[in-house]
């Protein structure tokens, strides 16, 4: 791993917190890594859980900033959004992705959500969020892992030993082969990123550049294809639907971030800033 950075979306959701307001900022990381002889770029991100909209409107920002990239790409993350749903904000970002779940597993369901928020019960494992999308590689395997009881962990409550889930979210493992050859493997854990032990952040792409490709976004999200509404991808998977659930029946509202008189900067200098003391703290998931 060489050069790490990270980048607050512009978009946010705010809500209540008695008499004052918070706002829940997320965002992405970035570094430049290497593995074997194979130099690619590794993103990671937690978009909105609480707002379609917002959501949606991160999904088009990490998009532009992952257009403005050079090289193989690796980005994990909880999108809060799968193939199931129907458009949205996967749709936006796996576009000129490919989904190494999907490769490698194309007839398993691979649920990540979501266990009980407690962590002590079973849960509903229905809904496939988690991601390990990728550009220049070929996914040869993937797996869960925190999925099966013997990933539960033993501890002590309140003087009682409890058995309780890693996390509310299953992670994604994928093995990559690089095009260019060698082989890595990316670990796409609930709310953090560890490939080849290390720490995700904002990078320059590497030195080691390969063609121009032929496809990229521009920003705007793909409308489903004609016929998926209301069917779902695939046999087993839940039926598309317009929105996610949200546990709270609180309105929740949308700010943009504050200006600052000066033009906007481009996506690939976004990337190539210097980090603002440590990456965008990461609030509960309200999965």
């Amino acid at each position: 791993m060489t050069d790490a950075s990270a980048t607050a979306f512009d978009e946010t959701t705010t809500v209540p917190a008695g008499d004052r307001t918070l706002d829940v900022e997320r965002g992405y990381g970035v570094v430049a890594a290497t593995a074997g002889d194979a130099a690619f770029t590794v993103v990671n991100t937690h978009l909105e859980s609480a707002s379609e909209s917002v959501r949606g409107a991160q999904a088009d920002e990490l998009a532009a900033a992952l257009a403005a990239l050079d090289g193989p790409t690796v980005l994990l993350g909880d999108l809060n959004d799968g193939p199931a749903f129907g458009g949205g904000a996967y749709e936006t970002l796996a576009a000129d992705l490919t989904d190494a779940w999907d490769a490698a597993r194309p007839d398993a369901d691979g649920f990540t959500c979501c266990r009980a928020t407690t962590l002590d019960g079973p849960g509903s494992m229905d809904e496939r969020l988690d991601h390990v999308l990728v550009d220049g590689f070929a996914a040869t395997d993937a797996r869960l892992v925190g999925a099966d009881a013997e990933s539960r962990l033993t501890a002590t409550v309140d003087g009682d030993a409890r058995e309780l889930w890693p996390s509310d979210h299953a992670g994604v493992v994928a093995t990559l082969r690089s095009t260019a050859g060698g082989e890595t493997a990316a670990d796409s854990r609930p709310n953090e990123t560890d490939t080849g032990g290390g720490t995700a952040g904002t990078a320059t792409a590497p030195e080691r550049r390969r063609p121009e490709r032929s496809r990229r976004r521009t920003g705007r999200r793909t409308a489903p294809e004609p016929g998926l509404a209301g069917s779902g991808r695939r046999t087993g998977r839940r039926p598309a639907r317009t929105s996610r659930r949200v546990r709270s029946t609180r309105t929740v509202p949308t700010r943009r971030r504050r200006g600052t008189g000066r033009s906007a900067p481009s996506p690939a200098s976004r990337l190539r800033r210097t980090p603002r003391g440590s990456a965008p703290s990461r609030p509960p998931s309200a999965s």
